[in-house]
């Protein structure tokens, strides 16, 4: 068992607070989400066999997600929580711009290596990035626009806007071309060998998901309900009857 005190390499005089970490695949060094304070926000970097401590040296915005790619990228997203964003007010929509700062990291030293602005439209339901290492690509989705980086450099490989708020990605099969499924209940896939930014959409599931899950089929929950609805290919419940 060993203890870290971070509080021993704080930048200013609050005390350090940690928001979030993740541990890299080689199970060596642990990212951190810390804050001190309202408005500074830091990314650090923890080496776990030496007890070393790295912090980045530009503060961040509100941190919403950090990643690691593989041992040697480390990835950061953040926004202004006081920036006015897309809503919903009763039947009403608002629609406003949602951006987000990714910062790309080298994790020895926590130099940045990249970053990127990050815009989409509709509701953020979430800010999340996703890997896709086949393709040396790191993926950012947040309203309705998901967008693929190159991990070396933040070059913008694709763009995929889907006209709806975007609540998972993910790619199971590992081909680099992901399935992303919105809020809308569809199921979107890019077609790289029409451009950049072409997708198709089919309406595969109930509308108004929340969240879901994609793992031998697809787990979905719906906004305010209690249930779970499980999709797939051949998947029938007891009340299921053949017509033809």
């Amino acid at each position: 068992l060993q203890e870290f005190l971070l509080n021993d390499y704080r930048v200013s005089d609050y005390p350090i607070s940690v928001s979030n970490f993740e541990l890299s695949p080689d199970k060596r060094r642990l990212g951190i989400c810390i804050y001190e304070g309202m408005d500074e926000n830091y990314v650090g970097m923890l080496d776990l066999q030496t007890g070393s401590f790295s912090i980045s040296e530009d503060s961040c915005r509100f941190i919403c997600d950090i990643i690691w790619f593989d041992d040697d990228h480390f990835a950061a997203a953040s926004y202004n929580l006081s920036d006015f964003e897309s809503a919903m007010v009763d039947d009403t929509y608002i629609i406003s711009p949602n951006v987000s700062q990714l910062v790309c990291y080298d994790s020895d030293n926590l130099n940045e290596l990249w970053s990127a602005e990050h815009v989409s439209s509709g509701m953020a339901l979430y800010r999340s990035f996703f890997p896709l290492p086949s393709g040396n690509m790191l993926t950012f989705y947040s309203g309705d626009t998901c967008t693929a980086y190159d991990v070396d450099d933040g070059t913008v490989l694709y763009n995929w806007s889907v006209n709806e708020s975007i609540i998972n990605v993910s790619d199971r099969d590992g081909d680099a071309n992901p399935l992303i499924i919105t809020a809308g209940g569809a199921m979107a896939f890019p077609v790289k060998s029409q451009g950049n930014d072409i997708v198709t959409l089919t309406y595969e599931f109930a509308d108004g998901i929340e969240r879901a899950i994609v793992n031998h089929g697809v787990y979905a929950y719906q906004t305010n309900t209690r249930e779970i609805i499980y999709y797939n290919a051949g998947a029938y419940d007891e009340e299921w009857e053949q017509t033809r």
